[in-house]
């Protein structure tokens, strides 16, 4: 009996054993549908763990342009003060200032801000460096 090495389900048919870590066709058409909206969202298309990384940078960059502007909006949105926003997350105001125009990364505050107000934060752009690699080493 084999197990998925990504979610632990069982594997039914004729697998041995292997020196390889086994995969189920569930976990595999998760990482297929992940690619095939990469090359949709970046016009790149990925032909191996190259391209994969171009065409994740790619859309991580445009996310985290978007989430910027996303926290701009909510600012105006709700009327806050450029001090209770810098209040709301936890950093000073200059440091707020650069969040918003994009030239500081955003906290773990902001993101929580913008997900709790709005819903539109995409788990995947949170995946950390060792996700993105443990996801190329499997295309």
């Amino acid at each position: 009996m084999a197990y998925c090495c990504e979610c632990g389900k069982k594997i039914k048919g004729n697998v041995g054993r292997s020196e390889y870590n086994i995969v189920c066709s569930d976990c595999i058409q998760k990482k297929v549908n992940f690619i095939r909206m990469l090359e949709r969202e970046t016009g790149i298309e990925v032909h191996n763990g190259h391209y994969f990384v171009m065409a994740y940078k790619a859309w991580q960059e445009k996310q985290r342009r978007d989430l910027h502007r996303e926290l701009r909006r909510l600012k105006g949105r709700m009327g806050l003060s450029l001090p209770s926003l810098a209040g709301i997350l936890g950093v000073s105001k200059s440091h707020c200032s650069k969040m918003l125009s994009g030239q500081r990364p955003l906290n773990e505050k902001a993101l929580k801000f913008i997900d709790e107000i709005s819903g539109d934060l995409s788990e995947d752009f949170l995946a950390t460096p060792s996700q993105v690699k443990h996801l190329k080493s499997k295309t």
